[in-house]
């Protein structure tokens, strides 16, 4: 069994750190996608910083934790990543009608402080500068290939979820769509240099 799959069996079981445990996980997945979402060119970036989305986030997946049913371990990154999503057009929509309240930001027992000093893995192995080119390049993608590379390379969804995910009949189409949005974002981060 996975260990994304047991947390959540050991929180339905009453144990309280494991939904805890669970985000913390995959917090650093999670931003990513957050920052990805939040990209330069969006005007709520200027608005809302991604660690209030992961927060905010963070709460609403907490909320329907009780309900999720998983049998892979990328769905439960994948389901994360559609509340992010959600999150964001709900704050976009929050943000037309009114000024942010800050009183209303409630911390998820320490997570969100364990995520802001923890470097992702990513960017550890990577470095800050190439870490800082793939952001770039990942941003400059059309929405389809950046969705293809998030569920297949950050959440390791299997080929037959992301083809699901983006409309696509079989898996062999996906596995090309990765490989195509993977060549586009290996020449966009080689012309960053």
């Amino acid at each position: 069994m996975s260990e994304t799959l047991d947390l959540l069996r050991r929180h339905r079981a009453g144990l309280d750190s494991a939904a805890n445990e669970l985000f913390l996980r995959h917090s650093a997945t999670a931003l990513e996608i957050v920052r990805a979402r939040l990209r330069r060119d969006n005007p709520l970036r200027a608005a809302m910083e991604s660690q209030d989305v992961l927060q905010e986030a963070f709460g609403k997946a907490h909320a329907g934790l009780d309900r999720l049913q998983l049998h892979e371990e990328g769905q439960f990154i994948d389901w994360l990543a559609r509340i992010i999503e959600n999150t964001i057009r709900d704050v976009a929509r929050t943000q037309g009608r009114m000024k942010r309240d800050p009183s209303r930001a409630s911390p998820l027992d320490g997570v969100a402080e364990q995520v802001a000093a923890t470097p992702s893995p990513s960017a550890v192995a990577m470095g800050v500068e190439l870490a800082e080119r793939y952001a770039t390049a990942l941003e400059g993608l059309d929405d389809a290939a950046r969705e293809a590379i998030l569920l297949r390379q950050h959440a390791g969804c299997s080929y037959r979820h992301v083809a699901d995910a983006l409309g696509l009949v079989t898996e062999a189409q996906a596995r090309a769509a990765v490989s195509r949005a993977l060549a586009t974002l290996a020449e966009r981060m080689d012309v960053a240099r």
